[in-house]
């Protein structure tokens, strides 16, 4: 430092040394954790200058060169200490490449920062995939897949499904699991997409991959049944069905009685049904019980339906009525003549034969068959003479259908049996004629009194 006179300046000057403070930031770190594009977010990091003493503070900004070009900053002046700031995320990118760091003194900012280049992180999956493999309308259930070529700052995958609204399925993924299970029965709802979005440490992606959903919707159509097991409270027949329009997904059918068209108090009617096969066997003898509907179920490698496809049950049990053997035979313990009933009058379109038994009661037992199958149109059975009677005290009529080892209802309707029995008494003859081997006169009896029908007698017939 010179002093200077009027008349001239000093030549001997008083000094100091010079020492020049650099106090520039250093290791500047920025990871944009922001995974949409053209979009950014995270935190700017720096290492102190080794040399704070003149430090006040450090100014941080965005910019599109290491030297501050069209710079933008973050924040506000941070106080010596801090070390990191927080860029929001989803600030547009604006060109920005370089996140740069300046100090400030008292006096001034520094012209030179520390710096790091970015680069705008983009992390959206592709080929997001998901195949509905519940089989219901309006219900989707299966694996949601997808794939990402550079997981870097990815830390999760959330799942949604969207449309009206947006509905997160269970919780978020880890990174390195590239699927999700959608479980079984999730309701459509007004949904119509499913998305995946990539999350990092500090925020979820705002524009995710999806798809468009589509509901598969696989149920049989046109269930079919006739009962022909005749007997009441008993089923036995085959029951089939029209397979779905679209059958790609389904592996098996269930087949099974139920309380309701909802499948309540469900009772299977044999074992898994192969796709292919329409139809289910449902033994003779089958009990109906409590149950009202037959339910067929699509089953997929993933479950099986919840709503089945149901049909109500008609329980064929036709009767004859009116049952009467007509006995024509008059010997005691003997039966002869015709047996006629009058035909069902409900589920006569399932019966193609009658079978006639005497039997020792209403059930049939020790029965024995009376002739063939009769025909359905044909409502009588001609028994010869001389049918001994034996045990029996009852006629029974059964009706039989189609049904393959059925032989016919088990439950018969039945007549009781009433012998007739005619025996004249008190037979008298005197002949008249003198001549010694030959007769001639007269004879006379008592008239039988009627056991059984009365009708059955006609007339008179007398031998020697």
């Amino acid at each position: 430092v010179y002093t200077r006179s009027t008349l001239a300046e000093q030549t001997t000057p008083a000094s100091a040394a010079l020492s020049d403070t650099q106090s520039r930031p250093g290791s500047v770190s920025f990871a944009d954790l922001d995974l949409d594009p053209q979009e950014i977010g995270g935190f700017i990091a720096w290492n102190p200058p080794s040399d704070v003493a003149q430090v006040l503070g450090y100014d941080a900004y965005l910019a599109e060169s290491s030297s501050g070009f069209d710079r933008s900053q973050v924040g506000t002046l941070l106080a010596v200490g801090t070390n990191q700031v927080s860029v929001p995320p989803e600030l547009p990118d604006n060109n920005f490449s370089y996140a740069t760091v300046y100090a400030r003194s008292s006096l001034e900012e520094q012209t030179t920062p520390g710096y790091v280049a970015f680069s705008d992180s983009v992390r959206l999956v592709s080929s997001p995939s998901f195949v509905d493999k519940d089989l219901d309308a309006g219900d989707i259930g299966g694996e949601a897949v997808w794939t990402l070529a550079d997981p870097s700052h990815v830390a999760h995958y959330v799942v949604y499904l969207e449309g009206a609204g947006k509905s997160q399925i269970g919780s978020n993924v880890a990174v390195g699991t590239n699927q999700h299970a959608v479980p079984v029965d999730t309701p459509l709802g007004g949904f119509a997409y499913l998305s995946v979005y990539t999350m990092s440490t500090l925020v979820e992606q705002t524009t995710p991959a999806f798809l468009t959903i589509t509901d598969t919707a696989s149920s049989v159509s046109s269930i079919a049944f006739t009962d022909r097991d005749l007997d009441a409270g008993e089923l036995g027949s085959v029951l089939s069905w029209v397979p779905p329009t679209d059958a790609t997904l389904v592996t098996h059918y269930a087949v099974a009685l139920a309380n309701d068209t909802a499948g309540s108090g469900r009772s299977e009617l044999g074992a898994l049904v192969p796709v292919g096969t329409n139809e289910a066997i449902v033994p003779a003898n089958t009990p109906l019980s409590d149950s009202s509907h037959f339910v067929v179920y699509s089953r997929s490698l993933l479950a099986e339906q919840s709503t089945p496809v149901a049909l109500a049950v008609s329980d064929a049990a036709p009767l004859v009525t009116n049952i009467e053997l007509r006995d024509e035979d008059l010997e005691a313990e003997e039966l002869g003549g015709r047996l006629v009933w009058t035909p069902p009058v409900m589920g006569i379109s399932e019966v193609t034969h009658y079978l006639a038994y005497l039997a020792e009661d209403a059930v049939g037992t020790s029965r024995s068959q009376l002739g063939g199958e009769i025909p359905v149109g044909t409502n009588y059975l001609d028994l010869g003479a001389d049918v001994v009677l034996g045990s029996f005290s009852t006629v029974l009529v059964y009706c039989r259908s189609s049904l393959a080892l059925l032989a016919e209802q088990s439950t018969p309707s039945f007549g009781l049996l009433n012998d007739t029995v005619l025996n004249v008494s008190d037979i008298s003859f005197v002949d008249q004629d003198l001549d010694a081997g030959e007769l001639g006169g007269n004879v006379t009896w008592a008239a039988p009194s009627v056991e059984g029908t009365a009708e059955s007698l006609s007339g008179w017939k007398v031998y020697l």
